[in-house]
């Protein structure tokens, strides 16, 4: 039983470091888009971003 719950711990943390770096990459994609002037691009991941929040 002890081993289940370590299990369940451990699937919980890799899940929660795969949507911080999901985040991040995506928030990293819209500091590129603003620097390349690419507005509707920039707007597309905003709203992504707060979806994802």
């Amino acid at each position: 039983m002890n081993n289940f719950i370590s299990l369940l711990i451990d699937l919980e943390e890799i899940n929660y470091r795969q949507s911080e770096d999901i985040l991040f990459n995506l928030i990293e994609n819209i500091k590129i888009q603003i620097v390349n002037k690419q507005y509707i691009d920039f707007l597309g991941g905003l709203y992504r971003l707060k979806e994802k929040l």
